[in-house]
């Protein structure tokens, strides 16, 4: 017994330190949202998180933002995955963090695609930034600017386009700010379709996306908007 008591006396402090390194280790876990070293690993987790069956990845990107706030932060950078399930896709956003995946979703992320919608458009990074335009009345004059990534996805074979009108509603007082383009798919009959732009803003207002799909001649076949 005192031999176990002088043994313990003696290591203690090496056994105090192992523990506060331990405890420390998992703190730090913690704060990065218990992320990850691989994005397989990240994913199961969420899909665990969400009492989800193990999804199959049936494509992924990565996006990198031009612009930051402030102006001398990183622009984000993010890797979208899709997975399928029995009914229907699921979108999920990781972020690499200090060698770990971690997910960087937010509420706003309308991550869930069912099977029965032909067409369908999420927004996955929505950054605002401003440009000095001056002085004026005494004050600092700013333009603020929304650059926004969208991801249209179709199960339409027959889909050989896809366009997005993307924006700001600011009614009557403050008008609209809205931009109109065409999406780039992802790879060929992917059915996958990223859009990156940017977008002046009002004073107030709300987002508004509309998309709309055509065959190859021109036909429109589909359209999907948050407003309906």
């Amino acid at each position: 017994m005192r031999r176990r008591l002088l043994w313990l006396r003696a290591y203690w402090p090496l056994l105090a330190s192992l523990l506060f390194l331990a405890f420390s280790l998992l703190f730090l876990w913690a704060c990065t949202g218990f992320a990850m070293p691989t994005q397989e690993l990240a994913l199961v987790r969420l899909e665990q998180q969400a009492i989800l069956p193990r999804g199959t990845t049936v494509a992924r990107g990565s996006v990198r933002m031009e612009h930051a706030f402030p102006a001398d932060d990183p622009p984000s950078s993010f890797t979208w995955v899709l997975r399928q399930y029995e009914d229907g896709y699921r979108l999920f956003k990781l972020q690499h963090f200090l060698g770990l995946w971690r997910d960087t979703s937010t509420p706003w992320l309308d991550t869930n695609f069912p099977l029965s919608e032909p067409l369908c458009l999420t927004i996955l990074e929505n950054s605002m930034y401003n440009e000095s335009l001056g002085w004026k009345d005494g004050m600092p004059d700013w333009t603020w600017y929304s650059e926004i990534c969208a991801l249209a996805f179709t199960t339409d074979p027959a889909v050989e386009r896809v366009e997005a009108t993307v924006g700001w509603r600011g009614g009557a007082q403050n008008g609209d700010h809205l931009t109109t383009l065409s999406l780039t798919e992802t790879a060929p009959d992917s059915g996958i379709w990223l859009l990156q732009t940017d977008v002046s803003m009002p004073d107030s207002g709300s987002l508004s996306y509309t998309c709309r799909a055509y065959d190859a001649a021109g036909t429109l076949l589909c359209t999907y908007s948050n407003e309906d």
